[in-house]
């Protein structure tokens, strides 16, 4: 049994494939095996290299198209590997990543998840800047990028990588929010990011990262929000005693706002204004 699975979801990406499974294939740890799901290629470019892609320690699953999401769950349950690493299939890893996420794991038996640094390649190029993992930020937005391990065991405790959610993009953020209420009293070191650049992510032309736009992205919040309702109580102030709260501010303002502009309107302001107005002047 290896000991690390290397899930990679491809649709219509054959491409890039090989690029991928390379950057795996030449790690510095080698007790892993590759899985790539075809989600229902739509290519044939794409389909015929996976009908016939022959790689060591690499195998292929095709299933109809459903999402990334599922095809995630569906690498992840085929596979065998206490740790796992998804990887989409445009990316790529440097050869020490494996190395040193288990040494991670080793020596910080609590984290749930562990990632690095990240660059941007291809269309756009540059380190990825991301702060530090923090789990009250985490609660407001992604702080990790898709391309981390976690034990295989602790996705078998949660419902997997999310498939119905509105638009496509946030199933990460969904996931890893899932691990992370496995050991809520521990939240804050739930993740570890490795100190240096061992991943790249492809930018093209079109990326799921650039096109959510304002109205989407509010739905993936509530959609999350829902999904993860006993988390964001445990560390949010009751929304109900929050919505009284506002409805006092509410109030307050108004009458501060009504004494201001009596204030505004009163005889003795356009008085004092009148009498004021030629030391102005001088």
């Amino acid at each position: 049994m290896p000991k690390v699975s290397i899930i990679i979801p491809c649709f219509n990406l054959g491409q890039y494939i090989d690029e991928a499974v390379d950057s795996v294939l030449q790690q510095t740890f080698h007790d892993f095996e590759i899985i790539i799901v075809n989600d229902g290629s739509s290519d044939d470019y794409t389909n015929k290299l996976l009908d016939s892609f022959n790689r060591p320690k690499t195998k292929v699953i095709t299933i109809a198209n459903n999402g990334l999401g599922n095809s995630r769950n569906v690498g992840i349950k085929a596979s065998s590997g206490e740790f796992i690493l998804p990887l989409d299939a445009d990316d790529i890893i440097s050869p020490t990543y494996i190395e040193k996420a288990l040494d991670v794991f080793t020596k910080k038996p609590g984290v749930k998840i562990v990632y690095c640094k990240a660059e941007l390649f291809d269309k756009q190029n540059g380190l990825w800047e991301m702060p530090d993992f923090d789990f009250d930020l985490m609660l407001q937005k992604n702080l990790i990028f898709c391309s981390a391990f976690f034990r295989r065991a602790d996705y078998n405790k949660t419902k997997g990588y999310a498939t119905k959610m509105s638009y496509m993009g946030w199933e990460d953020w969904n996931f890893w929010l899932s691990l992370i209420e496995l050991d809520v009293e521990h939240a804050e070191k739930a993740a570890y990011r490795i100190p240096e650049v061992l991943f790249y992510y492809r930018i093209r032309n079109v990326s799921m990262i650039r096109v959510l736009d304002e109205n989407k992205d509010n739905i993936l919040r509530r959609e999350i929000f829902l999904d993860h309702i006993n988390l964001y109580a445990k560390y949010f102030e009751n929304p109900i005693s929050l919505f009284y709260r506002l409805q006092r501010l509410e109030n307050n303002y108004d009458k501060l706002n009504r004494n201001y502009t009596g204030l505004l309107n009163s005889r003795a302001l356009k008085l004092g204004r009148i009498l004021l107005k030629p030391f102005k002047k001088f």
